[in-house]
């Protein structure tokens, strides 16, 4: 019950972190300023989150982390939230000769926001665009990241044949210039890119809090950042040979790109690699199953040794298993340390 009470209430409301008295920064790159807000106390654990396309570190990740599922675990880390340059709330049309970054200048960015906060290391909770991002930068530098939660990842290239590619170019070029607002095709195509062809079987509520956050984004801004995340690269063959960090994979049962991910983590170390398939769920899995994810957290942090062991009576089977998540009572993958 308390489950069913927990994600009733995320539906309604996204918890505004601008709100809540955090420090934010904004860091200078040699790709531009990033926005950071900070949450927590500095000297615990970091865990650095990178939102995905059509949100910011405010609607991806504030509902999650205000909801009851997470308030002992919430507590026990310092969260740094990145926004992608002009994604976050309130910001202002970016130049016409603004080179947008890369994914892989995206990633190099999170370099200066260590050196910033004098952070050895960290984990990274990334979701679609954001969990590509801290993968490369996993990549670029291994003794920095100390785990990987990384929700519906698309490791490879997007080519002409991506069913989202022909409407994603014709949404950018929407966006492009504009001032404010999100037009009626842009919209519709990130809804999509959100929800999946499920988005009339959620709450009214969950899709209506969506689209209203998405509808204050500057729309210029975001078609940037989908043409760089339309344009990225392959990260499949470096990811098998430079990844080193613990990674567990997430992914909503909307997402399309399940066999590449679980063909990834065949390949992967033994004991570097989890995959979690939460069914019956949209992108949205933070705000849809706030409790699901709180325990697949909990346990991957647990097997870091970054908080003491929990009181469940989730069982581990062996690793590289795939598992379906039906219920909060399901069995669980189990964890290991680097």
């Amino acid at each position: 019950m308390e489950e069913a009470a927990d994600t009733a209430q995320v539906n309604f409301e996204i918890v505004d972190l601008y709100s809540l008295d955090r420090e934010t920064a904004l860091i200078d790159t040699p790709y531009g300023g990033v926005s950071v807000t900070l949450q927590g106390d500095k000297g615990d654990p970091a865990i650095l989150t990178y939102h995905d396309i059509g949100l910011n570190h405010c609607s991806n990740f504030g509902t999650f982390l205000g909801s009851k599922s997470m308030e002992a675990l919430a507590d026990k880390f310092c969260w740094y939230h990145i926004n992608a340059p002009g994604q976050e709330f309130g910001a202002e049309k970016l130049p016409v000769d603004f080179s947008y970054p890369t994914m892989t200048q995206l990633a190099e960015q999170i370099e200066y926001i260590m050196d910033y906060y004098q952070l050895a290391h960290f984990i990274g909770l990334g979701v679609g665009a954001g969990a590509n991002v801290l993968a490369r930068y996993a990549m670029l530098n291994p003794e920095r990241v100390s785990g990987l939660i990384l929700i519906n990842l698309e490791p490879q290239a997007m080519s002409w044949t991506h069913p989202a590619w022909l409407s994603g170019k014709a949404v950018q070029w929407q966006l492009k210039g504009r001032e404010i607002g999100i037009p009626r095709l842009a919209a519709i195509h990130l809804k999509h890119h959100a929800f999946g062809s499920i988005s009339g079987a959620l709450d009214g509520d969950l899709v209506r809090s969506y689209m209203e956050e998405l509808s204050v984004q500057q729309p210029n801004n975001l078609a940037l950042l989908m043409d760089s995340y339309h344009k990225r690269s392959s990260i499949t063959g470096d990811f098998i040979k430079l990844m080193e960090c613990p990674c567990l994979f997430v992914v909503s049962g909307s997402f399309t790109h399940k066999e590449t991910l679980v063909k990834l983590c065949s390949l992967l170390p033994q004991g570097k690699a989890t995959y979690l398939e939460i069914s019956n769920t949209s992108g949205l899995l933070l705000e849809e199953q706030p409790a699901r994810l709180a325990i697949a957290l909990q346990l991957f942090l647990q097997g870091l040794g970054l908080v003491p062991a929990l009181s469940t009576h989730h069982t581990c089977p062996s690793l590289h298993t795939s598992m379906v998540l039906e219920g909060i009572s399901a069995p669980l993958y189990p964890i290991a340390a680097s």
